[in-house]
């Protein structure tokens, strides 16, 4: 008989995102045992996922399409190099969304992360 999976309490998902509607959209879609950890900067999102250490998330949702933005001694990191860094650090398991709204904003007005 195999051995049975129980799923856990809750699981975390890391949000790496610069605008706050989508940041706002992507709160209200998130199942109730799904915790959010939400930053707006690719330095912020490698420094959390070094203090977490071996803390591990369900996934990572990465805007491809990050602002060069510094917050305090963080260097300026675009999305481009997030990814790069990000594979190297999380376990090989761990699904990684990476998603641009570059395109969609020039051709598709009725986006669901845009609409209101």
């Amino acid at each position: 008989m195999p051995a049975s999976i129980n799923p856990p309490d809750f699981v975390r998902i890391l949000f790496v995102e610069d605008n706050e509607e989508r940041i706002e959209l992507f709160k209200r879609w998130l199942p109730p045992k799904c915790t959010g950890v939400f930053v707006q900067s690719g330095g912020r999102a490698l420094r959390v996922l070094d203090m977490d250490g071996k803390s591990e998330y369900a996934g990572i949702c990465l805007d491809f399409d990050l602002n060069e933005q510094t917050l305090s001694n963080e260097r300026e990191i675009k999305g481009r190099e997030v990814v790069h860094k990000v594979i190297r650090v999380v376990p090989r398991t761990t699904p990684i969304l990476i998603h641009s709204m570059n395109t969609c904003h020039q051709h598709c007005k009725n986006d669901p992360l845009t609409a209101t």
